[in-house]
């Protein structure tokens, strides 16, 4: 709401106020002005209709006093009447009150003699000029009106409060698929910072020590990887496209492997985005003490645009929930990042995933079958090269190895913290 709405509405609940207060005070001094001409006429039809009836019974008798009291001249205007004959109290009405009694600015009293000062017939009334019930009447519509807009006031107050408070001036959440790794960086604790300076400081080749190869895991029919395996690691590039540097007059036709947007055509992310991905969420998991396993999904000799892909790809989205943690990976594999998740739940994961996967390639009457390696970051400070290149081996054995499929590997994090600290005492490990 806007400074010119509130300025409106504050003006409109000032003129409500503004006419009840008037609204009562011209009310109450209007039937002042009408009560001091209308008490002339009550009492003198009050003097009238007692003279009629002392004219048919005896002043001060019985029969004088029924009809006196029962008279349609005694109207709620009359406050009270007394009278008197030859100097001695005959009536009053109502019983024990007399017009002395009624001293105040809103009644007035009058008096006058009934027929001639020969009969000693006094009459004295107390008429109200403005009577308490009109009073009450005109203040209780005020109260009223004054009340209702308090209300309005105090309900404008409490919505302009909500409207302006932080919860109310945050942006709309944005959803899983429009977050890119530029925005979560950015919403990293200040401390990931320091973490990452950590990671990469301590970053440990994998082929410096035997004693630092990770322990495998794999399913109970899977293969055992030998450590010197891991020696032969080559560093896995991340696939680049230049730009065209052709000058000619024709309109460049953009490459269909070149990163467009923040997902491929499968409904994955590009393979160049996986590294920076791992990067953050290796910083973003160490910051918050959590754990991340990373599948490397290999199928060789498999075609990317068949109906069987499309399945795959889709059964991939359904199981990770997140289309922005998986990717492509080379040209016959998939890459997908799962965050709080240890190695041993990963393996469980993985047969399921890995049975589902084969279910379609049958379907499909595809002769290709899939191979899966994992790596965790079981609580060590590790680059996302390191654990990329680590699931890339496994998945390498998973595709020699004919028993099993499926190949983890299971870190020791004491060992690994120690050669952190102190590399010089790797031979005491």
């Amino acid at each position: 709401m806007n400074n010119k709405r509130i300025s409106i509405i504050s003006i409109i609940l000032a003129a409500v106020f503004t006419s009840a207060v008037i609204f009562l005070i011209c009310g109450i001094a209007g039937d002042y002005a009408y009560g001091t001409e209308n008490s002339k006429y009550t009492f003198n039809s009050l003097s009238a209709g007692t003279a009629g009836i002392a004219s048919r019974y005896p002043a001060g008798s019985k029969e004088f006093a029924d009809a006196f009291c029962n008279a349609s001249f005694l109207t709620d205007d009359v406050a009270s009447v007394t009278l008197d004959k030859y100097g001695s109290r005959i009536l009053n009405y109502p019983a024990g009150n007399t017009s002395a009694d009624y001293a105040s600015p809103l009644i007035h009293t009058f008096s006058t003699h009934i027929g001639t000062p020969e009969d000693g017939l006094m009459i004295t009334a107390a008429v109200y000029v403005l009577k308490p019930s009109s009073i009450f009447n005109r203040a209780r519509i005020a109260f009223f009106i004054i009340l209702t807009g308090t209300l309005v006031s105090a309900l404008l107050i409490v919505y302009l409060h909500l409207s302006s408070s932080p919860a109310a001036s945050e942006m709309p959440p944005v959803t899983e698929t429009q977050q890119e790794p530029v925005i979560q960086e950015e919403t990293e604790p200040q401390t990931a910072q320091a973490v990452q300076d950590t990671l990469f400081s301590s970053e440990v080749p994998i082929d410096e020590t035997d004693d630092m190869q990770p322990e495998e895991e794999k399913p109970e029919n899977s293969a055992a990887v030998p450590d010197s395996d891991l020696s032969d690691a080559q560093p896995v590039e991340e696939q680049s496209v230049e730009p065209s540097t052709e000058t000619s007059n024709e309109a460049v036709q953009p490459d269909a492997s070149e990163p467009s947007g923040l997902f491929s055509p499968s409904g994955l992310g590009w393979e160049s985005y996986l590294l920076p991905r791992l990067n953050s969420e290796l910083v973003r998991a160490a910051s918050s003490e959590q754990d991340l396993s990373l599948f490397i999904i290999r199928i060789p000799g498999f075609d990317r645009t068949s109906k069987a892909a499309k399945d795959i790809c889709q059964l991939l989205i359904d199981h990770f929930t997140f289309p922005d943690m998986l990717f492509e990976y080379k040209e016959d594999g998939y890459a997908a990042i799962k965050l709080n998740e240890t190695v041993d739940t990963a393996l469980t994961n993985a047969e399921e995933i890995h049975a589902d996967i084969t279910s379609i390639l049958r379907s499909e009457n595809c002769p290709q079958s899939a191979a899966i390696g994992i790596s965790s970051r079981s609580l060590r400070i590790i680059t996302g090269e390191r654990l990329l290149k680590e699931a890339d081996q496994a998945a390498e054995h998973a595709l020699e190895d004919t028993e099993s499929a499926i190949i983890a590997f299971k870190v020791n994090p004491d060992k690994y913290r120690k050669y952190i600290t102190d590399p010089e005492q790797k031979t005491n490990i």
